[in-house]
């Protein structure tokens, strides 16, 4: 299936979006009592918010922005980097829980400043992205319509 790039903008969104609730969940799923967890979110948001998932975001809305082709498939919604990066944050965060070597604190902490930082980047970077497509669209619309 080939798409436009707002449809890639869209399955980016709905993809960090997605992943931003099972991380979310993750760390729901936890009982967290101790005020270490608070040190963790705060770690976590400064890295993953102020660091890599803009950077990440923006590089991939770039590569979208610089595919030749008006269609194309639904999965160049993100680089080859990005994917394999993401099978390994998952394929690693799943290793580390099962393994017992972090607590409950971390994970709460940890995996809800994750969750927070991916859903804000997809909302500010793909959210913005789409907005800006369907905006163009209907400029070209008026246009075709005006002539």
């Amino acid at each position: 299936m080939k798409v436009s790039r707002k449809y890639l903008y869209l399955f980016a969104l709905i993809l960090w979006l997605i992943g931003s609730y099972q991380v979310f969940s993750i760390a729901g799923s936890v009982t967290s009592t101790g005020s270490s967890k608070i040190i963790w979110l705060a770690i976590s948001l400064s890295f993953f918010r102020g660091f890599i998932f803009p950077r990440a975001a923006k590089s991939n809305k770039v590569f979208i922005e610089s595919l030749e082709t008006d269609l194309n498939p639904w999965y160049k919604c993100q680089k080859v980097s990005s994917w394999l990066i993401m099978i390994f944050m998952i394929a690693f965060g799943i290793s580390l829980r099962k393994s017992g070597w972090v607590s409950d604190n971390f994970v709460w902490g940890f995996y809800g400043g994750i969750a927070y930082s991916l859903a804000s980047v997809a909302i500010s970077i793909y959210g913005v992205a789409v907005w800006r497509e369907i905006k163009l669209e209907r400029i070209k619309i008026r246009e075709r319509n005006n002539d």
